[in-house]
């Protein structure tokens, strides 16, 4: 007989020692935070699509790779660099 595997502890082992990376945008300031959570010490909320929240990560991953987040002055684009 075949076992079905746990799907709520596989998800957990693939985030395991992996970074999360989660974008967020004020829409009242226009101003965008990146949140890079690699610890346990905050709670990360990820958004729910049935419902509408301007507090919610506009998008999120995680990586187990460092990434590197920098703004371009002379046309604002985000620039995201794999360490």
């Amino acid at each position: 007989m075949e076992t079905i595997p746990n799907l709520e502890n596989d998800f957990f082992s693939k985030m395991n020692e992996k970074t999360f990376y989660g974008l967020k945008f004020d829409v009242k300031t226009g101003n965008l935070e990146v949140h890079i959570i690699d610890d346990d010490t905050m709670l990360i909320n990820l958004p729910d699509d049935n419902i509408i929240d301007l507090d919610t990560y506009l998008y999120h991953f995680w990586s187990k790779q460092l990434l590197d987040f920098s703004i371009n002055t002379e046309n604002g684009h985000l620039y995201m660099k794999i360490q």
